[in-house]
């Protein structure tokens, strides 16, 4: 969506909006004959849940917008006890940043940690993000 076209939905229509926009692609993948789409489109509190179980895993979808009041990480999400858009403040994570300290970063896995290297060819970084997935809950 883009905030110069119109107004963000409420919150709760965001979540609904998503809803039937994923809903409507796997739709389209069955009518064109793929059988790749997930088992389950299931609606949590805030995110959307999508099952692959022939794949061991799951997808959680949750729908966000921007924050204009906390730049640049600040984000809005969705949630069914609320009309409004609740506040959030996603944070990358990389090694030996002070804010890693805090109590929300310290149950942040290793794993998800980003570690930026000079590119060799010119300007820029290069991140490399290995991480292993959790199979499914059955």
């Amino acid at each position: 969506m883009n905030s110069r076209d119109r107004r963000p939905p409420t919150g709760t229509a965001g979540k609904v909006e998503v809803g039937e926009l994923l809903r409507a692609y796997d739709d389209y993948k069955t009518e064109q004959g793929n059988r790749d789409g997930p088992e389950l489109c299931v609606p949590g509190r805030r995110a959307w849940t999508l099952t692959y179980p022939d794949l061991g895993f799951q997808l959680d979808v949750l729908p966000a917008i921007p924050n204009e009041n906390l730049p640049p990480t600040g984000i809005r999400l969705t949630d069914v006890n609320s009309h409004f858009w609740q506040h959030s403040n996603a944070q990358l994570y990389f090694p030996g940043d002070e804010h890693n300290e805090g109590d929300i970063a310290s149950a942040v896995k290793l794993e998800l940690m980003l570690d930026p290297k000079p590119e060799d060819d010119g300007p820029g970084v290069r991140i490399q993000y290995d991480f292993v997935l959790d199979s499914a809950k059955s």
